[in-house]
């Protein structure tokens, strides 16, 4: 996965953890939008709820991503 900047996130690399991610002061939705951008699994990484990311989703769409990522 990647952050906005496109480089690749990695606690190794100086990403923030979780934890750091919510002092900072963002929202789980903030992080959700992120990560499922990152993943290409929407057009944006604005905010987005899990519920409202998996209404978004069909099976088909989800699986292609998540295979297409597992080969990079």
């Amino acid at each position: 996965m990647v952050d906005a900047a496109g480089v690749r996130m990695a606690k190794r690399h100086g990403s923030l953890s979780a934890e750091q991610w919510r002092q900072s002061g963002k929202s789980t939705q903030q992080l959700v939008g992120m990560l499922a951008h990152s993943l290409g699994l929407t057009p944006t990484s604005e905010a987005i709820s899990m519920n409202d990311l998996q209404r978004s989703l069909d099976f088909e769409t989800f699986e292609r991503r998540l295979r297409s990522v597992a080969n990079q």
